[in-house]
């Protein structure tokens, strides 16, 4: 496995055998569960037990520390997403332990909902430290 970006990290999004590795202060996630609740007059509630299931991954301040790993981070990520979805972990333990976005599965296909993130440089001169400052994903198939 190609390590792109940082050799251990929190966020990993892979694409085959190579894998793009970020550090990130914040990383939130929502399980969404959508049914149908339809109210009809003389007080008829039903509800429709057919749910809508995905989850909405948002990492926030993600570090990069060379120029080089931030050219890679956007040279990859941009080519891999216009190949489709990107699969998304997100690391919980140095060990290699992966949380459970959904209760069950560590692997969720997912695409980028909006950007890259808006980069920062956030060192003077010849200095090389960058930060993302947020990425949101969002499952587009089957978990595992």
């Amino acid at each position: 496995m190609a390590d792109h970006v940082e050799s251990d990290a929190w966020l990993h999004i892979i694409n085959g055998a190579d894998t793009i590795r970020l550090y990130c202060e914040k990383v939130k996630w929502k399980l969404m569960k959508k049914g149908r609740i339809k109210h009809f007059d003389g007080g008829i509630n039903l509800g429709i037990p057919v749910f809508k299931q995905y989850v909405v991954l948002i990492a926030e301040k993600l570090w990069v520390d060379s120029n080089t790993k931030i050219d890679n981070y956007l040279n990859y990520l941009n080519t891999w997403l216009d190949s489709g979805s990107v699969t998304i972990k997100l690391q919980r333990k140095v060990a290699g332990t992966f949380q459970k976005l959904d209760g069950v599965n560590t692997s969720f296909p997912m695409m980028l909902k909006n950007s890259l993130g808006e980069i920062e440089k956030i060192t003077f001169a010849d200095g090389e430290f960058y930060t993302i400052s947020k990425l949101i994903f969002e499952q587009t198939g089957v978990a595992s």
